[in-house]
């Protein structure tokens, strides 16, 4: 007489990536993807892990969180549903990771049940139904990242802002941005108009060789200024113009 066997096997939780993001996405990016995908729902694909926890999983920065985030969104991969709470205050961000290539069936916007920040139920690290595993070479960076384009990108931050009698204490600090840069994917020709933008938007007062990972919100074009803004400045100059005259 037969004996049925069953034999279970202890699969440790994966994350799928299909083979259509996994093709057209940055390492940066790949890895956020997957970042996000640890805590999405198996069945509605929804996470809304913060910013500081994905920066943390990767040991990357906030600022390159951010931009992988922004590119996954152009790119179609996920989709982002910026919430408020019960204060009027941004809460963090749900996700939505797009299965399958941005279809209908994946622009669903997260369900009542899953509308708490931070519940128990997001905080699983995939079910075991995710059996695809995908691991992006998270160290593909550093080992892109020669001397030669470190030179390049230090050598367009001092042309751009115009530096000159640099400290060995610039240096290191040029070397730091360029190597922030670098890893935010800003590319050197990038450079120069980021400066503009961030010059148009805040101020000469805002660019610095060391603030220029700080303000990529700005890198594709500049903030504009409300019209209070400007009514601000002609009030300051009227009042200039007035201790001037006396």
């Amino acid at each position: 007489m037969s004996e049925e066997v069953e034999i279970k096997y202890d699969i440790p939780p994966f994350v799928i990536v299909p083979n259509w993001i996994a093709e057209m996405l940055k390492p940066t990016e790949l890895a956020t993807y997957v970042a996000l995908g640890k805590y999405a729902d198996n069945k509605t694909k929804e996470c809304w892990p913060s910013l500081n926890t994905i920066a943390k999983d990767l040991g990357k920065s906030k600022t390159s969180v951010i931009t992988a985030i922004k590119a996954l969104e152009k790119k179609g991969a996920i989709k982002v549903d910026k919430r408020k709470n019960d204060r009027g205050d941004w809460a963090r961000n749900h996700y939505t990771l797009m299965v399958y290539g941005g279809s209908k069936e994946n622009l669903t916007t997260p369900s009542k049940e899953n509308t708490t920040t931070g519940s128990k139920e997001n905080l699983t690290r995939g079910s075991k139904e995710n059996l695809t595993l995908t691991i992006p070479n998270t160290t593909k960076l550093n080992k892109l990242y020669t001397r030669d384009i470190q030179n390049s990108y230090k050598d367009e931050i001092v042309r751009v802002l115009g530096l000159n009698k640099i400290s060995s204490n610039m240096w290191k600090q040029i070397e730091t941005t360029a190597k922030q840069l670098f890893e935010a994917e800003v590319g050197v020709d990038q450079i120069e108009q980021l400066a503009r933008n961030i010059l148009i938007s805040y101020g000469e007062s805002a660019l610095r060789h060391t603030s220029l990972p700080n303000h990529l919100d700005v890198l594709e074009r500049p903030k504009v200024k409300k019209s209070s803004d400007y009514k601000k400045v002609g009030e300051l100059q009227n009042l200039e113009r007035w201790v001037n005259e006396q």
